[in-house]
């Protein structure tokens, strides 16, 4: 007998890759202890997954009209499950994993987020594990029903990239100032690329280079307005297009600006300082949080005097006297985030009750 994990996640234009990037991780991981796998997405999202890296023979599509059990049925030897799926556009997160967990006698492992959008469980029937990825979320929220609750940055879920760019780096951090890369995610709807280019454009020292991570979902009508920016050579500024992963040209930035996202503990792994924009106040406790412990720079920018500190700083970020000064590494955060918290994960989920499937 051969057991199987289903890695079930959701992908659009308005969620972003976030979690269909840490499916892809946690699928890399799987590959190396040579466990059986397959991604779980809905039929709408199949197109967009492949397009982002899922392999074609791997993905199960499936009706969300039908419910869970619709993609459950068809995977006959299914074992465990990792859901990736607590997001704003998933408010009834509970619901769909207690399908999960009712269908039929599963492990199931439950990637959570941060209020409002996290999992809370229902006493009765519970995960295997909940992982909460981020800094102190043991101190920001309630435990969840669970068996097991994996909590804080050491179970940050980055692609094994960083891990060895952390690892080859040693804490001997070189300084870095080939250029600022400005990064929002894959989709950025609320165009915050743009914002931030406005910004820096406004004092931007021609010396200073500036790469921009374009995002595989970006719209038509906004790549050809980056291109048409990039166009002229004297402006120093370049494209980055279709980068699942960005671990090396963050290893090779000397500042990051960008939006709050899976970006944050990237750019702690590799220990690179960082500026990162929220344009509302959801996750603020956690924000807030992250900004005081010194892993990097959070402004929400809702907040007027938040939004002018953050465009100063990045007046300042545009000259080259201030791209030197404010590009210095970060070794309080490189300490912090080592890149591993998918293997502690998969360590602790994939136990010996596994064995017999294997």
């Amino acid at each position: 007998m051969t057991g199987t994990v289903a890695i079930r996640f959701d992908v659009s234009q308005s969620i972003g890759a976030g979690h269909l990037r840490r499916a892809i991780t946690l699928g890399d991981e799987l590959v190396k202890r040579h466990v059986p796998h397959l991604f779980v997405t809905s039929n709408d999202s199949c197109e967009s997954a492949m397009a982002l890296g899922v392999p074609k023979k791997q993905l199960v599509g499936f009706e969300p009209k039908f419910g869970e059990v619709d993609w459950i049925e068809q995977i006959s030897e299914l074992t465990h499950v990792i859901t990736d799926i607590c997001h704003h556009e998933q408010p009834s997160t509970e619901s769909t994993i207690q399908q999960i967990l009712q269908s039929k006698r599963l492990s199931v492992a439950v990637v959570d987020s941060m209020p409002p959008y996290h999992f809370q469980g229902d006493k009765t029937i519970t995960p295997s594990i909940v992982v909460t990825p981020y800094l102190d979320a043991e101190k920001l929220r309630e435990a969840p029903h669970c068996d097991q609750w994996l909590a804080g940055v050491q179970y940050a879920i980055l692609d094994s990239d960083y891990s060895t760019l952390h690892q080859s780096l040693g804490r001997n951090l070189s300084v870095t100032r080939d250029y600022i890369l400005i990064c929002c995610g894959n989709s950025d709807p609320n165009q915050m690329s743009e914002y931030i280019l406005s910004v820096l454009l406004q004092h931007k020292d021609p010396k200073i280079n500036v790469t921009i991570v374009i995002g595989n979902l970006f719209e038509e009508s906004r790549v050809d307005y980056f291109k048409k920016i990039a166009e002229p050579s004297q402006n120093n500024i370049s494209l980055a297009f279709n980068q699942n992963n960005i671990a090396e040209l963050i290893c090779n930035c000397g500042v990051l600006i960008g939006l709050v996202g899976l970006i944050r503990y990237e750019t702690a792994c590799l220990g690179k300082p960082s500026f990162l924009v929220q344009d509302h106040s959801s996750f603020e406790p956690y924000l807030r949080n992250f900004h005081k412990s010194g892993l990097g720079n959070i402004f929400l920018i809702q907040n007027q005097s938040e939004r002018s500190e953050f465009e100063s700083i990045v007046e300042v970020l545009s000259t080259v006297d201030g791209f030197s000064r404010m590009s210095k590494p970060n070794a309080d955060a490189f300490d912090q985030v080592d890149g591993l918290g998918v293997k502690r994960f998969l360590d602790a989920f994939l136990n010996s009750e596994f064995d017999q499937f294997i």
